[in-house]
């Protein structure tokens, strides 16, 4: 999934469309809190922070997230509904996923099934891909048959990726810088994961601990080839993000959170 990209060009062409595929796993050893062996963050402060449950956006439908009973992604739901021209039409997606010691098993129906290899709480391989970290246990490199992701951070903040097609002559590149405002005070910015195409994003929203993205972190701007996407948050009582806004131009797509 390249939502960003997709909301560029959307925003661009007043069209909006973007692709979900997931994943899963557990330990938490950095970006926001500890964990406390079941699957749950412990916040700075003591408390366990609450689970992302769902995400709503204008153009792509709803998506909601179950856990089980450690607090690990047990299946992720995708309800999308579209107008094909002809008449309005509802598609539901499941994406259920497995949880071990030292890997994940991913599956969606009966035609995407996959398995997340884990070492030290962090994915390595999986999916055609191979995941690499700095010294903080934040992603840095993705690499699969067909492209290279390259991401660099300063501290808590991913502040520019790349991903370049393995294909020389017909591939695209995409490359994105982000500037930062404010953070979040309970909880984590959900969308970090949700801008590179990992291929399993449903479930890297949901644990971005287990790709080294959990960040409370919060980017003001998206900048890209094709103009600057801006963005704004609005936090609950409790100091979660409950509502983001990714503007280009005149037009702004929302997005809403709920945390459970």
């Amino acid at each position: 999934m390249k939502t960003f990209r997709f909301i560029g060009a959307a925003i661009l062409a007043v069209v909006m469309c973007v692709n979900f595929t997931s994943c899963g796993e557990e330990p938490f050893g950095n970006g926001g809190g500890d964990g406390n062996g079941d699957g749950d963050i412990i916040e700075n402060g003591g408390s366990i922070s609450k689970k992302l449950t769902k995400i709503i956006t204008d153009d792509d439908g709803d998506y909601i997230f179950e856990y089980d009973n450690e607090g690990h992604l047990a299946t992720a739901t995708h309800i999308y509904t579209y107008d094909n021209g002809v008449d309005v039409k509802t598609e539901t997606s499941v994406y259920e996923f497995v949880w071990g010691d030292d890997a994940i098993r991913v599956k969606k129906g009966d035609y995407q099934n996959y398995t997340l290899t884990l070492s030290n709480g962090l994915v390595q391989s999986g999916d055609d891909k191979t995941y690499s970290y700095n010294n903080s246990n934040r992603f840095v490199k993705g690499v699969s048959e067909y492209s290279t992701t390259t991401v660099i951070w300063n501290g808590d903040k991913m502040v520019n990726f790349e991903e370049k097609d393995n294909d020389e002559q017909y591939g695209e590149n995409w490359e994105v810088s982000l500037t930062y405002g404010e953070t979040c005070k309970k909880g984590y910015m959900p969308m970090i994961p949700y801008f590179i195409d990992f291929g399993c994003e449903v479930l890297f929203v949901a644990h971005p601990e287990i790709v080294g993205m959990r960040t409370n972190q919060l980017p003001t701007t998206y900048k890209m080839e094709d103009g600057t996407i801006s963005m704004t948050y609005t936090l609950n009582k409790e100091g979660y993000v409950s509502e983001m806004a990714a503007k280009l131009g005149s037009e702004s797509l929302p997005y809403k959170f709920t945390w459970e």
